[in-house]
């Protein structure tokens, strides 16, 4: 439990560390369930979303970032636990990490974003507007200013 402490600590950002659930500590499955259901945003990877905490909650929107890169039976086990969803990446850039040859052949190497993009290509949206969220000094040494 220190150790997690310890890594939320040099993690999060200050202003919002109050509002993890690792500073919470709920001390059952129950509690865990009854807090994420009273937030009004919950933010997990999209493999923790499997927690049983989860299994109980359904959320309003999802939003997956990367979604490119996040195989399909992942990233719709994760859209079906919202009425809504939006994913977020570039189909033409990486695909999902694959390693076996069985699942390759069985199309897992295809996110759900690319096949939902191919398919309603309308429904992209393209973002004119980069942020970048390098700390100043990280930004110098790369740019060399």
């Amino acid at each position: 439990r220190r150790h997690r402490q310890v890594c939320i600590r040099d993690s999060v950002h200050p202003v919002v560390r109050p509002y993890t659930l690792a500073v919470r500590a709920p001390e059952t499955t129950r509690d865990y369930g009854e807090l994420v259901s009273q937030c009004s945003l919950v933010g997990v990877t999209c493999l923790g979303i499997g927690a049983p905490l989860f299994s109980m909650v359904e959320f309003d929107y999802c939003i997956i970032d990367e979604a490119s890169q996040v195989q399909q039976p992942i990233a719709l086990g994760v859209v079906a636990m919202a009425r809504r969803f939006v994913l977020v990446g570039d189909h033409m850039q990486l695909p999902p990490l694959v390693r076996s040859r069985e699942a390759l052949a069985m199309g897992f190497d295809e996110s759900l974003f690319k096949r939902l993009a191919e398919a309603h290509p309308a429904a992209l949206r393209v973002l004119d507007a980069q942020y970048c969220r390098l700390r100043s000094s990280v930004h110098a040494r790369r740019t060399g200013h």
